[in-house]
């Protein structure tokens, strides 16, 4: 496997680096002194559910979701520690659920807050394609909005960012409401103001117990073989599938396209992505994969037009942007790179710790000797890491952390090894808080990633 592939880090516990909090606008929490006819007469309503697959142990503290009312005014879920229950009083109306922050305490004895504080971090999240993350609080009844997730998602060889999705544990959470809140409970009775769902997103599907045997989805199956790392087998499976329709026939192709470029085989991924994007100019997918081709293949001008093309597209897409900004370095445009690279961390700051395909781009042009480079350095560390973290044995062979550095020299995002124990935590403050130097690319400042222990990147199928 060649490093230029889709590259993730095998890392576990994320922290993306907030300089400034959001700001709150100060909304009551809810509690047990007041009734609901009190509520509704205060002009309030009540959201309550259950977040869950980020922030989680010991570390995170003061979780929260943010919300985004109509009119651009601001409101928190605060986010309760253990289980991840939220329960609040909001004015009703219709939210986007925009964002999530946490601190994040590195846990040492004694306790040193005043050289080791919190970590602010904030992760903005988005819904999967095609729903959206709104959801409305009504002023007659409180309104259940289902278990939250968000976790790093992709799709075969591209990263999709952070999702999010829910699942209905309405009955679990309703009881436990009750348990909570008796007084309000009673009065939502007596009112017949009983919670209903309310869900923003479509609800996850359970798995379903049948097994279908003697049967293959062809489409299924090779996506299957393509995240596994057996490309001929795919392109084997989809030149004998007879599609049944126009639809299978171009995602049948784009599958054959995509394993051939997970192959290093980039001129026949141009080929075969090249066809399928002549024919439905709409397919973003079609145009991400086949301006990646050209990108590793070396083609600049191609690569360089089709992720323009792709940002013009979808003008927040941190890949786009990314690619856009190496290229531009490459050939010494310091305004357009800056720029770009901008863009790309300004909705998703943690883009290169699961993908590095764009920062393997720009190496690939200093492996030929066609560029240089000049890694990031550290210039300063303003919290130094206690001389007994540095002396601990308590790490395991896959600790480590990696962090992403951005082409101002700020650390906007930061990781740490599944395993990871001991000095990592008070380390990983120290990094993160330590004055750098970003990477050069033909002179040009760019983003760069610095992986420490045993844990860094790893080709992904």
């Amino acid at each position: 496997m060649s490093l230029v592939r889709a590259a993730r880090l095998s890392l576990a516990t994320l922290v993306v680096v907030g300089v400034t909090a959001w700001n709150a606008t100060g909304q009551d929490a809810l509690d047990d002194e007041k009734t609901w006819p009190e509520l509704a007469t205060q002009g309030y309503s009540v959201a309550f559910g259950r977040f869950e697959g980020q922030f989680e142990g010991p570390l995170f503290r003061s979780k929260r979701l943010r919300l985004e009312a109509d009119g651009g005014k601001n409101y928190y879920l605060p986010v309760r520690d253990g289980l991840g229950y939220f329960e609040v009083l909001l004015p009703p109306g219709v939210y986007r659920l925009a964002g999530l922050e946490a601190n994040y305490v590195p846990m040492m004895r004694p306790m040193n807050m005043r050289n080791y504080r919190p970590v602010h971090q904030k992760f903005g999240i988005r819904s999967e394609a095609g729903q959206v993350a709104t959801f409305r609080v009504l002023a007659e009844r409180p309104v259940y909005l289902g278990t939250l997730q968000t976790d790093a998602s992709s799709d075969g060889l591209v990263y999709q960012g952070r999702l999010l999705r829910v699942r209905d544990e309405f009955g679990d959470t309703l009881e436990r409401f009750q348990r909570q809140f008796p007084r309000v409970a009673a009065s939502l009775i007596k009112a017949g103001a009983n919670p209903i769902r309310q869900f923003f997103l479509k609800p996850t599907i359970p798995t379903s117990n049948l097994e279908l045997i003697g049967t293959e989805d062809p489409i299924r199956k090779a996506r299957e073989y393509i995240a596994d790392g057996k490309f001929d087998s795919a392109v084997n499976w989809l030149t004998t599938f007879m599609p049944s329709s126009e639809v299978e026939r171009r995602e049948s192709r784009l599958l054959i396209g995509e394993a051939f470029l997970a192959d290093d085989r980039y001129d026949d991924a141009i080929e075969k992505l090249g066809a399928v994007l002549l024919e439905d100019p709409e397919n973003l997918r079609a145009l991400r994969l086949l301006a990646r081709a050209h990108a590793l293949s070396g083609n600049q001008d191609d690569a360089l037009a089709l992720f323009e093309a792709l940002a013009q597209a979808k003008p927040g897409d941190a890949e786009a942007q990314l690619q856009r900004g190496y290229i531009y370095a490459l050939r010494a445009e310091h305004a357009r790179s800056a720029d770009a690279f901008t863009s790309a961390f300004k909705n998703d700051q943690e883009y290169l710790l699961h993908d590095v395909l764009p920062f393997a781009v720009a190496l690939n042009a200093v492996k030929s000797k066609t560029a240089s480079f000049e890694p990031a350095r550290m210039i300063r560390q303003t919290t130094p890491p206690p001389p007994s973290a540095l002396r601990s044995r308590r790490s395991s062979e896959q600790s480590g952390m990696a962090i992403v550095i951005d082409h101002t020299g700020k650390v906007v995002a930061a990781r740490m090894g599944p395993d990871s124990s001991g000095p990592e935590p008070v380390l990983l403050v120290s990094v993160i808080r330590a004055i750098f130097k970003p990477a050069e690319l033909n002179g040009i400042p760019v983003p760069s990633i610095l992986a420490f222990g045993g844990t860094g990147p790893r080709p992904s199928q």
